[in-house]
């Protein structure tokens, strides 16, 4: 348990994640599918792991979400609720390149039982050093530049657009103005690494809105949804819902902790028209089983709305 390798294997699922790829129609737009999505998706607990990033996209997680700290000019993923970004609440961290090269290699071949499905990327960066915006952005050249996705989402972006590639988040809650901050002194360089070229969505913009699990219920509900002539409902955007940051150690018993409470999948994806609700694989209870069944019994890791909405429906009666 005192290794990541150690740690990572106490982490069990011992039903079958029915996962293949998607087989529906490939021409909605991207924000008409329920995608089965990860939170800190590298860490088991008190570890950063590569053995974990795998487990989770053995899954079939086709949303991943990685927290990156910038130390000694290098980007690592680890997990801080430093307000400095100094202590890191995990025992290890790993570059960032690292990362990224692991879901080249195991998200579009196997153990991914899904490797044809677009993977979406999210990245959270936790540091105030300007540096990290070119740092981060030739990891991703390193690691992924043959698989991106080469331009920005749109309304009218579909699955098919973007199938077998990856997607780029950043989320720009801490840094908002991170495209300025991410510009090149010489952009015709050949040392030019902007980080804006790589990203394909915001996630606070037009096209994406990313909340915490208790925002939503502080709210109003999302608009009520229609399913339309075409299969499509009427939403406008991608929602993306994460969960809380608390200061408490975790626990030893990381499945247990009442800190880590996930909500449920149905009530977020009918109420408050949530396309990527964001689960910590290495924090199990039982909305988060809800989860993995609900995306069992689809058989994809990608559920088109109406199909979910008319599940829903169906098992609420």
């Amino acid at each position: 348990m005192n290794t990541p390798s150690g740690e990572y294997k106490d982490i069990k699922y011992n039903t079958n994640h029915g996962i293949t790829n998607f087989n529906g129609d490939i021409m909605m737009p991207i924000n008409q599918y329920i995608v089965k999505s990860s939170y800190n998706s590298a860490i088991s607990g008190k570890f950063v792991s590569i053995d974990m990033l795998r487990f989770v996209l053995s899954r079939g997680c086709r949303f991943l979400d990685f927290e990156i700290v910038f130390i000694q000019d290098k980007p690592y993923v680890a997990l801080t609720t430093d307000p400095q970004y100094t202590l890191l609440d995990t025992d290890n961290k790993i570059l960032l390149t690292d990362i990224l090269t692991a879901v080249n290699s195991f998200a579009f071949t196997n153990p991914s039982p899904c490797p044809n499905d677009p993977i979406f990327i999210q990245l959270r960066v936790k540091s105030d050093n300007e540096r990290v915006y070119t740092e981060i952005a030739k990891s991703i050249d390193v690691a992924l530049n043959y698989r991106l996705y080469k331009q920005e989402l749109n309304p009218n972006t579909t699955f098919n657009d973007v199938m077998g590639k990856a997607v780029i988040i950043f989320d720009n809650d801490i840094h908002p103005q991170y495209k300025e901050l991410s510009a090149c002194e010489n952009p015709n360089s050949d040392t030019c690494y902007d980080l804006t070229k790589y990203v394909n969505l915001t996630s606070n913009s037009r096209m994406s809105t990313k909340r915490k699990y208790l925002e939503f219920l502080e709210t109003k509900k999302g608009t009520i949804l229609t399913v339309m002539e075409d299969n499509t409902v009427n939403v406008d955007s991608l929602t993306i819902a994460v969960p809380e940051y608390f200061n408490s150690a975790i626990e030893d018993n990381v499945f247990t902790s009442s800190d880590v409470a996930h909500p449920n999948i149905y009530t977020y994806t009918d109420n408050y028209n949530v396309q990527m609700l964001c689960y910590r694989y290495y924090m199990r209870d039982e909305q988060l089983d809800i989860c993995e069944q609900f995306f069992a019994q689809h058989k994809s890791a990608f559920i088109p709305y109406y199909i979910a909405l008319a599940f829903i429906k169906r098992i609420q009666q």
